[in-house]
C-alpha cells in the first residue's frame, strides 16, 4: 500500500484542499491537516444551497463566487466545468474520493449529506434533460414597469436570491428606484390575484351588454351597411378631388395635410364599422362569456397551475402591465377581456360596459379605463 493509500485510509487527503478549506502544514507536534476556512466555506455552502433550489445555473454560481473572490489563479471567474466539479465534490460532505472509491474523511464537512445528495439530483435531472440548465422562471418578467422612468423591469438571479430592477438602474442618469426582491414582489401580485372576483350583478350587466350588441349588430347589418359604404365611397371621392386640387396648387401644404388627415380618420372609422358589421362575432362573444366563468375562479385556477412556467403564463393572460414604485405595486392594467370583468369595472353603468365591450369586439383592445390603482 502506497503512502497516498495510507493517507486516504486514515481519513486524510493527499493534495491541496478545495475552496472553503485550507491546508495546515505538519509541525513537530502535529500532523498535517485540513481545516475549514469559515469565510470561504460560507460562500461554498451558499452555492450548494442555491443550486439545490433548481433555479441557478453553473454560470450564476460562477459569477457570484467571482464577486466574492473565489476565482482562478489569473483572477477570472471559475469555468463552468470547475463549478460542476466543485458541486459534485464529495469532499464538502466529509468524504474523500480516491481511485474511484469513497472514504470517510477526517476533515469537517461544509454541507450535510442530504444537501449534497440534493445537488447531485438536480445536476442529474438537468443532464437528463428534465429541466433547462440554469433556467429560473421569473413570474413577472415582461409585466413590471417602473413608475419613475417608465422603463420595463428586468429580472436577475444571484446567489443570495433573485430580484427585479429597472433596466436604467445601471445607466446614466441612473434610475433612483430600488431593486425589488423577487419573492416579496411575486407575493404582492399573487395577493392581488387572490382578491379578484366578479360579482353576480356585474356579470349580469356584461351578459346584457353582449346580447344588446349582438342584437344591435343584426339590426345595423341590414339597415346601415349600405349607408356606411356610400359614406366611405363619398370620402374616397373627396380625397381624390383634394389630391387633384393640391396638384394644381389650389391648397398650401399645411391646408392639404389638415384636410387629408381628417378624411383618413373618417375613412378609417367607417372601415372599422363596416368590418365590425361583416364579422361573425360568435367566437368573440363566446370568449367573453368563457372569461366571465374564468374571472370568477381566478385564485382557484392559479393554485392549480402545476409549476412556475404555468403560473407565469397564467399571470400574463390576466395582467397587461404592472407599475411599481418604492417596491410596491401602484397601478395595474388587465388583459382584454379581463379589463371588462374585474373589480374596478363594477362601478360602471350599463352604457359604459357596452361601450367597452364594443371596443373590445371591434378589436380596439383595452380602453384607458381598464386600469386600477392599488
Amino acid at each position: 500500500m502506497s503512502g497516498f493509500d495510507h493517507c486516504v485510509a486514515g481519513g486524510g487527503y493527499p493534495g491541496k484542499a478545495p475552496p472553503g478549506y485550507r491546508n495546515i502544514p505538519r509541525t513537530k507536534t502535529q500532523k498535517a491537516r485540513i481545516e475549514v476556512d469559515e469565510h470561504w466555506a460560507s460562500l461554498v455552502r451558499e452555492a450548494f444551497e442555491e443550486y439545490a433550489k433548481g433555479d441557478s445555473s453553473y454560470q450564476d454560481i460562477s459569477d457570484v463566487l467571482a464577486e466574492a473572490g473565489i476565482c482562478t489563479r489569473l483572477g477570472n471567474p471559475l469555468a463552468l466545468e470547475m463549478v460542476r466539479r466543485l458541486l459534485s465534490n464529495p469532499f464538502y460532505a466529509g468524504q474523500v474520493r480516491y481511485k474511484g472509491r469513497l472514504y470517510s474523511g477526517a476533515h469537517e464537512p461544509i454541507v450535510d449529506q442530504q444537501l449534497f445528495c440534493r445537488v447531485q439530483e438536480v445536476m442529474q435531472e438537468r443532464s437528463d434533460g428534465h429541466q433547462p440548465k440554469g433556467k429560473r422562471t421569473f413570474l413577472l418578467r415582461g409585466l413590471l414597469y417602473c413608475a419613475t422612468c417608465q422603463h420595463l423591469l428586468t429580472a436577475e438571479s444571484h446567489l443570495r436570491g433573485g430580484y427585479y430592477r429597472c433596466i436604467s438602474y445601471v445607466r446614466r442618469p441612473r434610475c433612483p428606484e430600488p431593486y425589488l426582491p423577487l419573492q416579496a414582489t411575486d407575493s404582492q401580485v399573487e395577493e392581488i390575484l387572490g382578491a379578484l372576483h366578479i360579482d353576480t350583478e356585474h356579470q349580469a350587466r356584461i351578459v346584457e351588454a353582449l346580447d344588446g350588441l349582438v342584437e344591435e349588430r343584426s339590426r345595423l347589418r341590414g339597415r346601415d351597411e349600405l349607408g356606411l359604404r356610400r359614406q366611405a365611397d363619398a370620402i374616397r371621392v373627396k380625397r381624390l378631388n383634394l389630391i387633384d386640387r393640391y396638384a394644381g396648387d389650389m391648397f398650401s401644404d399645411e391646408e392639404f395635410r389638415t384636410v387629408i388627415s381628417r378624411y383618413e380618420v373618417e375613412l378609417d372609422d367607417l372601415t372599422r364599422r363596416l368590418d365590425f358589421l361583416a364579422r361573425d362575432l360568435t367566437s368573440e362573444v363566446a370568449q367573453v362569456k368563457a372569461h366571465i366563468t374564468t374571472a370568477r375562479a381566478l385564485p382557484e385556477l392559479y393554485q392549480k397551475c402545476r409549476d412556475a412556467s404555468e403560473r407565469r403564463e397564467f399571470l400574463r393572460s390576466v395582467f397587461r402591465r404592472i407599475v411599481v414604485r418604492d417596491r410596491s405595486i401602484q397601478h395595474i392594467e388587465y388583459q382584454p377581456p379581463f379589463h371588462l370583468l374585474l373589480p374596478e369595472e363594477h362601478a360602471k353603468g350599463s352604457i359604459h360596459v357596452q361601450q367597452d365591450l364594443r371596443s373590445f369586439l371591434e378589436g380596439e383592445g383595452a380602453p384607458r379605463a381598464s386600469s386600477s390603482q392599488v
